[in-house]
């Protein structure tokens, strides 16, 4: 997962508010509220982005539908979000609120991509490998994408370690390359 700095600082920003509200939990429930929201139903995409409709018409809809369904927090945190124009970054800044969650309880997103489902005792193996590396609980996150031909990459935060042949072949021809 590709981050940008800004939408981490606004994740930052909402988990430290809800961190000192004790809603951590809560908070990240009405996100999770949110986002499918925004996933399953387009017109509220379409309505925030309609250039036909004044900004301050959007705005007082948007407090409107929000205070309806969220806490304070969360609408007061969304309508900065959408008047600083990074309503289209909100699934990210909800991933990066869900790993701060997850790192204090803990525990850490590992997104592993494969050509196929691991098998279970693959997951076990590989979850107890990072949990001694990194000490933290690996929560696996699985993506099947058959272009890598084989191997796995593994996202961890920031990090990523390509073990997949396409990511070797790639290494390879730049190894040619460069002699």
């Amino acid at each position: 997962m590709i981050e940008s700095s800004i939408t981490k600082k606004y994740a930052e920003a909402l988990f430290g508010m809800a961190q000192l509200d004790q809603q951590v939990e809560k908070i990240f429930m009405e996100l999770l509220q949110l986002k499918e929201l925004l996933k399953i139903d387009p017109k509220v995409n379409e309505f925030l982005e309609n250039q036909r409709i004044g900004e301050k018409d959007k705005l007082v809809m948007l407090e409107k539908i929000l205070n309806l369904k969220f806490s304070k927090l969360i609408s007061n945190f969304l309508l900065l979000v959408w008047m600083k124009n990074k309503i289209k970054e909100l699934p990210v800044i909800i991933a990066q609120y869900e790993q701060l969650k997850l790192r204090e309880e803990g525990k850490i997103i590992v997104q592993v991509v494969s050509v196929e489902a691991l098998k279970v005792a693959q997951k076990k193996e590989l979850k107890d490998y990072l949990n001694k590396q990194f000490h933290f609980e690996a929560e696996l996150r699985e993506e099947i994408r058959e272009e890598i031909l084989g191997g796995m990459i593994i996202y961890i935060g920031d990090q990523c370690l390509d073990g997949s042949i396409l990511g070797q072949l790639a290494k390879f021809r730049q190894k040619l390359i460069a002699s």
